[in-house]
């Protein structure tokens, strides 16, 4: 199992996230899709603090 394949099962199992993520990139177009891939995932979570860092 890869880790992107455990990390959703992880997720999934967990009813209430809470806490901080944190994630940032170099590059401009992974900025772009991480900043959607964030929002979506913070609408879905919001006690959730998601933080984008270049």
């Amino acid at each position: 199992m890869d880790l992107t394949e455990r990390a959703k099962e992880e997720v999934q199992e967990q009813v209430d996230l809470s806490g901080s993520l944190v994630m940032g990139s170099g590059e401009l177009a992974a900025m772009n899709e991480l900043a959607q891939a964030l929002a979506y995932f913070q609408n879905l979570h919001p006690q959730v603090k998601a933080v984008l860092k270049a």
